[in-house]
């Protein structure tokens, strides 16, 4: 099979590679079409372009999406709006340790230690972690068949 063969096989051999697999601008809107751009379509979207054009609009319209939150997490333009959507993950999802944890390491990172320690008992005390990952390869799946 030559390396410019796009089939199914080659295309998952190369996503276990860590290759970038962008899907094509009409590839994109057929999967938001069919799946009427809800917030997880528009997550895949942005995924599998590396389109932000697509996570503003999944978190303009879909902010107490607990996916959505947590894309903008990591996809935040500075210190502020990343808290910001960690406080909105955190009220959404109140029984999540995960936006505690990533708030402790944001503590640590600056040298706020009391804090950090503070959020790291917090996200122990809580009963769940969810980190939205299987959402995440569901519709990427979807999005690239």
């Amino acid at each position: 099979m030559s390396p410019e063969n796009t089939g199914h096989t080659n295309l998952i051999e190369r996503l276990l590679r860590g290759d970038g697999v962008e899907l094509t601008p009409e590839q994109i809107s057929a999967f938001l079409t069919v799946n009427h751009r809800n917030a997880e379509s528009l997550l895949a979207a942005f995924r599998t372009s590396n389109d932000l054009t697509y996570l503003r609009e999944a978190k303009e319209r879909f902010p107490d999406d607990p996916r959505v939150q947590f894309a903008a997490i990591f996809r935040s333009d500075s210190t502020e709006e990343r808290s910001q959507w960690l406080d909105r993950l955190r009220q959404t999802a109140p029984d999540n340790a995960l936006p505690d944890y990533l708030s402790a390491l944001d503590d640590l990172k600056a040298g706020r230690t009391a804090e950090g320690v503070q959020e790291l008992n917090a996200a122990a005390a809580k009963t769940g972690y969810q980190d939205y990952v299987l959402d995440s390869i569901q519709s990427a799946e979807e999005a690239y068949r």
